[in-house]
């Protein structure tokens, strides 16, 4: 399935090939859907934190946990809130802030791409109560991943961990769990 009008040149790429044999071209307006079974692949892959935790967590793990921290009508858009990261990687925050826009508008077309392959609204992907719980779960995150920092003293002291016990699960494991709770949320995809 190769698309004409995108470079075969590699000092021109603009795209690349999933995991599916799908061409995500980065330019186009709208991004193709990535399936359920791809994110969550890709998902288990990624650690948080670009690698720099004591054990190996990974962003499916993690969207795991705040999916069953939410009320059952959150659940799915908790499951996916960091899909997007299947398509652009799991970058370290500050790094995000120093790219600038351009990093924030290919974050977006991907959160789009995931809320309408998967009937939900961009909204409920970036849910306030979603996103408190991702900063909470930070706390939980530095104490038990991370080395002592002062920023983390000052970020537990504004927003209370969960007090979850985060087992760091394989990539396998991550990659089950995260489909079986797509599973059982009824997921499923809407568009390709």
């Amino acid at each position: 399935m190769t698309n004409p009008a995108i470079s075969m040149d590699i000092n021109t790429l603009t795209w690349m090939q999933t995991g599916s044999n799908q061409q995500l071209d980065f330019a186009a307006e709208e991004w193709i859907v990535l399936p359920i079974e791809l994110i969550a692949r890709a998902l288990s892959n990624i650690c948080r934190y670009n690698g720099h935790t004591s054990r190996y967590y990974s962003v499916a793990e993690h969207s795991v946990h705040i999916s069953n921290m939410v009320e059952p009508e959150l659940a799915l858009a908790a499951l996916l809130h960091d899909a997007s990261e299947a398509y652009v990687g799991d970058m370290p925050t500050g790094l995000k802030r120093f790219m600038g826009i351009n990093f924030k508008d290919l974050e977006a077309k991907a959160t789009q791409a995931v809320a309408r392959g998967y009937g939900l609204s961009v909204e409920q992907l970036e849910s306030p109560v979603i996103k408190l719980l991702d900063r909470r779960i930070l706390g939980d995150e530095a104490q038990q991943l991370m080395p002592p920092h002062v920023f983390w003293d000052k970020f537990v002291t504004e927003y209370e961990p969960t007090g979850i016990e985060l087992p760091c699960w394989t990539p396998e494991e991550a990659n089950r769990r995260f489909l079986a709770r797509f599973t059982e949320l009824g997921g499923k995809q809407i568009t390709n």
